[in-house]
């Protein structure tokens, strides 16, 4: 499977794995398992056997530790043009059937991930061992024996980065196995996290590999570069509940190899364009006939390659729009902003909504620009006024 950017082969004989994700442009290899797969069994808590792409979990009723690289898989071009490539790959997980659909769009080395595990009852997923009172473990804690999608990048002692709400923040966690509640590590993504290995003596991040999830989760990380992005947990949890399978899964995430530090690939833009992206709508444009102003337009042009983010726009009671802005990567230099509407004033104000200061703006053909600047990881508050 493979487009202008990346190329990503598959072994259908393994339940589908990847052996191979190499981009085209630089002919690096960012995540290889040509070596034989080995059976489930010999699978550790170390995860030394796993493959890219395999799901793996410990099923307590139906054997233990379970692998989707124990059955054959099929595969299925169900898109193969200049614009895109996707194929269905279906297999068998546990005895569960599930399918796996790669999508790969031109111009981009993203690869697109959907997962679907078409669970009929309950299945017990996770840790076997059960706490006793008084007993600080728990078996919803370790995310080594939860369903895990495998993503092993074979870096070493790799430096993981992940965004936060207005933040980005580098784990120091040699690893992110626990399982007491005295010992809790932070294992969550938001989401996207980011593994950089450095390889070069001057020190830059030269093998990357990005991570984007399509909602809040858990992760599994270690110093031998091991990704597991979890899929599935079925079992206890805290205050005497109880989380039972009730529904076939559904999860869409993505991995995306790339050269350099997350900042330097446009990481945070690139997640809000995955989770975010642009939909196609079908308008009347009466501007050609009566005068009147189109009935859809764009709200916001803002810089490219700025990092600039629109994190939310309201209408406050009194009519006036108020816009968060916020630097997600670049830096605290002046931008150039435009409103594709004709505002009267443009104002920064505090999260109270009171005024800090006037925004100098420039109004031309039912347009409005001004300048702003904002530091990396920091964001403001603007009241827009309409005429």
């Amino acid at each position: 499977l493979s487009n202008s950017c990346v190329r990503v082969e598959l072994d259908l004989t393994h339940g589908g794995v990847m052996t191979s994700i190499r981009t085209l442009r630089d002919g690096a290899e960012y995540v290889s398992a040509r070596q034989p797969v080995a059976p489930s069994a010999s699978h550790t808590l170390s995860g030394a056997a796993l493959k890219p792409g395999e799901m793996y979990g410990y099923f307590a009723d139906r054997g233990g530790f379970r692998s989707s690289t124990e059955r054959e898989a099929t595969a299925e071009v169900v898109a193969d043009n200049s614009l895109l490539k996707r194929v269905v790959v279906r297999g068998w997980i546990a005895d569960v059937p599930y399918t796996q659909t790669l999508t790969l769009h031109d111009g981009s080395p993203l690869i697109d991930i959907n997962v679907e595990i078409s669970w009929d009852k309950d299945t017990r997923i996770g840790d076997p061992r059960h706490s006793e009172k008084g007993d600080k473990s728990a078996p919803w804690y370790d995310t080594r024996y939860m369903l895990s999608y495998m993503i092993p990048t074979g870096m070493q002692q790799p430096e993981l980065y992940k965004d936060a709400p207005f933040d980005v923040c580098r784990s120091r966690l040699a690893d992110t196995y626990y399982h007491r509640w005295d010992s809790i590590k932070h294992n969550v993504v938001l989401n996207w996290l980011d593994m950089s290995e450095t390889v070069s003596r001057s020190g830059r991040k030269c093998r990357s590999l990005a991570l984007f999830s399509d909602r809040t989760t858990s992760y599994s990380a270690d110093e031998a570069g091991l990704l597991r992005l979890t899929l599935q947990y079925s079992g206890p949890g805290l205050w005497w509940r109880d989380y039972p399978i009730r529904r076939p899964l559904r999860q869409h995430f993505a991995i995306m190899p790339h050269r350099g530090a997350w900042h330097e690939a446009g990481i945070a833009d690139i997640s809000q364009r995955w989770n975010m992206p642009l939909t196609t709508a079908t308008v009347h444009d009466t501007h050609a006939t009566n005068g009147h102003a189109p009935s859809s337009a764009s709200l916001i042009t803002l810089p490219e390659a700025s990092g600039y983010q629109l994190s939310s726009a309201t209408i406050a009671s009194d009519g006036s729009m108020l816009l968060r802005l916020y630097n997600a990567s670049g830096s605290d230099d002046e931008r150039t902003v435009k409103l594709h509407l004709a505002a009267r004033s443009v104002e920064e104000v505090d999260l109270l909504g009171n005024k800090s200061r006037d925004i100098a703006c420039v109004r031309q053909h039912g347009t409005t620009a001004f300048r702003l600047s904002m530091t990396k990881f920091g964001f403001k508050t603007l009241r827009i006024v309409g005429d």
